[in-house]
């Protein structure tokens, strides 16, 4: 039992450590807040209790499910590792050497 919860434990601190970057909530505070700006106080930390439920209810299912789900196709964790590490690499060149008109920043941030 003590080894299990150890294990729980170790790859817990892992999945927040490997998403922390990817997910940025403090860099995503900024674009998500013109969307709380017509909510009052209450109804800012309603959505926010919201949101986090759903957040964890998707991480649960996924923690639970997520093995027999691999299993399934055939696949491990080292794959699914390179796999997102390597989308995480073309998205960021993507950006790096986009030639597109950048518009929609403008649009977004307001610059």
């Amino acid at each position: 039992m003590a080894s299990e919860l150890h294990q729980f434990i170790h790859l817990l601190f892992i999945g927040v450590v490997a998403l922390f970057p990817v997910v940025n909530p403090i860099g995503t505070a900024f674009v998500v807040m013109p969307y709380f700006a017509h909510l009052d106080r209450v109804g800012k930390k309603r959505a926010v209790g919201q949101i986090t439920l759903y957040a964890f209810c998707v991480c649960t299912v996924t923690l639970i499910v997520g093995a027999w789900i691999l299993k399934l196709f055939g696949l491990s964790i080292p794959v699914v590792q390179l796999a997102g590490g390597i989308m995480i690499c073309r998205m960021g060149w993507e950006f790096l050497s986009s030639d597109k008109d950048e518009t929609w920043v403008r649009v977004h941030f307001q610059i």
